[in-house]
Order: structure tokens, then C-alpha cells, then sequence
């Protein structure tokens, strides 16, 4: 048997281990005023996450990096319709732009630093959107990425 041959180069980080999730998914037509959460009312799966289905708020048990991802399936939105994320009861800065017409689909996904206790929640602004009446009509995820 020969000598031990040269070690190889480091490979690349390994993908993120998921260690809290949650989602969520609403069915069924839903009036959202100005000022009020989107509901969810169907929550599917969750671990390490909480949900609140009466507030459609998620929160967050540990600090940790998250990919929060929501979508809906507007059937009409009036005025400057748009749905901002709420972070802790605060605005975030986070706009999701909703267009009036029937049928339209809008989604957000990103990924941000949350401390442990930290709630999501998305919020209609400067109108009201009514979710289609076509079975699922809104999701809501969120996975930790530690």
C-alpha cells in the first residue's frame, strides 16, 4: 500500500438546516379594511414557530435568520391598496403592492435576522383587498435558515 495521498480543498458550505417553520394558508373569499391583519385560517404545519390564527401573527421562538413568504390571490383592491409587513406591531418598511384588477396574484419572500419573540404579521394599507373566493387564496410561510 502506497502513501496517504494530498487532502483535498475545503468543499462549500453545506446547505441551511431548517429548525422552525410554520405555515399557513386562508380558504375562502375574506374582506380586509385598511389597518387590519390578512387572517390565515388554515394553519398547516409549525415547529419552533408559533402561530396566533386569530391575529394571523407569526412568532418567532429562537434568534435566527428567517425566510418569510407570503401570497395572495387578490380578487379586487380599492384605492392605493397595499399590504405592509409588520414586525412587532411596527411598520418594517416592507410594501407589498396590491393592483386592483380581478384574479391578480402578489407575493413577497425575503430573508432577515429576527430575534427570539419577534412577531410577523401582514397588514393592509391605504385601501381594502378582498381575497378571491377560489379555494386557497393566500399563504404564509416562515423557516428558520440556522
Amino acid at each position: 500500500m502506497g502513501p496517504q495521498g494530498p487532502q483535498g480543498e475545503p468543499g462549500p458550505p453545506g446547505p441551511a438546516l431548517i429548525s422552525g417553520f410554520a405555515s399557513a394558508v386562508n380558504n375562502g373569499r375574506e374582506i380586509v379594511p385598511s389597518g387590519l391583519p390578512v387572517l390565515f385560517n388554515t394553519p398547516l404545519a409549525q415547529s419552533g414557530v408559533s402561530f396566533d390564527e386569530p391575529t394571523g401573527t407569526m412568532i418567532l421562538d429562537q434568534d435566527a435568520y428567517y425566510r418569510v413568504a407570503f401570497g395572495l390571490l387578490v380578487d379586487h383592491a380599492t384605492g392605493h391598496c397595499a399590504a405592509e409587513v409588520r414586525v412587532n406591531g411596527g411598520p418594517s418598511g416592507i410594501i407589498l403592492p396590491l393592483h386592483q384588477h380581478s384574479n391578480s396574484e402578489a407575493s413577497l419572500d425575503f430573508i432577515a435576522c429576527f430575534s427570539g419573540g419577534s412577531t410577523i404579521q401582514l397588514v393592509v394599507v391605504d385601501g381594502t383587498l378582498t381575497l378571491a373566493d377560489q379555494g386557497t387564496n393566500a399563504y404564509f410561510n416562515v423557516f428558520s435558515l440556522n
